[in-house]
């Protein structure tokens, strides 16, 4: 996790992984997509930003 100071982003331990649970919003379209498509997805899109 991380938290804003000033113009800086500071890398923290969470405690525990649970207490996350809930911290970011997925939008109901992306919701229990599987994992692999997910990372289909984001490779897929990664490269269309380098060319």
């Amino acid at each position: 996790m991380f938290r804003v100071e000033g113009r800086h982003a500071v890398l923290a331990r969470a405690e525990d992984l649970l207490a996350l649970a809930g911290s970011v919003i997925v939008p109901a379209t992306k919701r229990c997509t599987p994992w692999t498509e997910v990372l289909r997805q984001a490779r897929r899109t990664r490269a269309a930003t380098r060319r």
